[in-house]
């Protein structure tokens, strides 16, 4: 048994588990469709997640954007446009709104 993700205009829909049989006979549908992937991402570079995209040309998994500003990195990581502060005494979580008001900031402290 493996496990599979449905796909659909890029957009993982669908996981499942079952044998690659039953996949190529097209008992879930168009076998073009479907891609096996791995939990630690050994295949497609990273776990198919529900709402995650599928890049064919790249043949990897992604997992959706966590925020509009964000981007792939040359990693296929997404990153924010701003480095994260790297004082480690201090919890900073990422604000879109801040950073859409003013696109120098968009690190904010935490309590």
């Amino acid at each position: 048994m493996a496990r599979f993700a449905k796909i659909e205009n890029g957009v993982v829909t669908n996981l499942f588990v079952a044998e690659q049989e039953e996949v190529d006979k097209g008992t879930f549908g168009d076998a073009s469709t479907i891609k096996e992937w791995k939990r630690d991402g050994s295949i497609r570079a990273n776990p198919a997640i529900i709402s995650g995209t599928y890049d064919s040309s790249k043949d990897k998994f992604y997992w959706p954007q966590p925020h509009a500003s964000w981007t792939l990195d040359s990693n296929d990581q997404w990153v924010p446009p701003i480095t994260k502060p790297t004082d480690k005494t201090k919890h900073w979580y990422w604000d879109e709104a801040v950073y859409q008001a003013d696109n120098t900031k968009g690190w904010v402290e935490g309590v």
